[in-house]
Parts: C-alpha cells; structure tokens; sequence
C-alpha cells in the first residue's frame, strides 16, 4: 500500500481554484459597477456646479438670447425666455449635456431688462 505524502492532488487544486473563480467573478463585476456609478455621479456634480456658476453669472448680467458653448467636456446651452403670464419677468435656463445627453438643468427667474 503506498502512502500518501503531505499537500494537495492536482484535482483537489482545480476544484479550490473553480471555487475561487465562482465567488471572484462577480465581486469583480460589482466592483466594476460600483466604479461606474461613481463615475456618473462625479459628472452629474460637476455638471450641476457648471450648471449653477452659469445660472449665477446669467442672472447677474444682461444676457438675452440663445447661446450653446463648449466647455471642458460638457456643451452648456443658456437661454432666456419671455413670461407670457408675467411681463416683467424672464426666465433664464442652462442646460448642461455631456456627449448628447442632458447631465443637468437648472431655471431661475429675474426682472426683465428694460430694453
């Protein structure tokens, strides 16, 4: 009878192995998700913080029309727009998008500037 040395078999090897692969696999896809979520987070924030610098800006100055811009990454679009039920005032809207899709949307009113 022949005796049997200390360690593993090779089977007992690629069964631990397949083992480790089933539980591996996906914590790495749920890392690999939860690395992408940040990264949508990250620009959704730094396209409201555009988003609001420009609102900021736009409600201090004059600006009256339609304007799209290229800024780092993002296509920043400002408008004003007429109130109909309310003379007096505007509306004043930027629009943030990143490759096509809207990333953020901010609105504000103010007074009309005179003419």
């Amino acid at each position: 009878m022949r005796q049997r040395r200390g360690g593993f078999t090779l089977l007992e090897v690629i069964i631990a192995l397949a083992i480790f692969a089933m539980v591996a696999v996906p914590l790495l896809n749920l890392e690999l998700a939860a690395t992408a979520q940040t990264a949508r987070v990250n620009l959704a924030r730094r396209a409201g913080q555009l988003a609001a610098s420009r609102l900021d800006q736009l409600l201090l100055d004059e600006f009256r029309g339609d304007v799209t811009r290229e800024e780092d990454a993002f296509s920043v679009r400002t408008r004003t727009e007429d109130m109909e039920l309310n003379p007096g005032l505007e509306r004043v809207v930027v629009t943030v998008s990143y490759e096509g899709e809207v990333a953020a949307e901010l609105a504000a009113f103010r007074v009309q500037a005179a003419p």
